[in-house]
């Protein structure tokens, strides 16, 4: 199923956030989260997903340094 791009953002969600992506997460698209990791709750975040019923998680250090880790800990 190819990304028609109608699905609109999600703009200051609660949180915790859980949502859908219209067509999944494929090759060519991209998530980008933007927020504040507050110090009473420690230094790191973690953004998750479901594919195939198997866990698969994402995650990012620092401000440039930006990956995704298809399987295992992020963090």
């Amino acid at each position: 199923m190819a990304f028609s791009g109608s699905q609109a953002p999600y703009l200051s969600p609660a949180v915790p956030f859980s949502g859908t992506i219209q067509g999944g997460l494929q090759d060519g698209l991209q998530i980008t989260v933007n927020g504040t990791v507050l110090s009473s709750s420690g230094t790191r975040w973690r953004v998750r997903g479901v594919q195939h019923e198997a866990e698969r998680k994402l995650g990012a250090r620092g401000e440039e340094d930006t990956h995704a880790f298809p399987e295992g800990d992020a963090l």
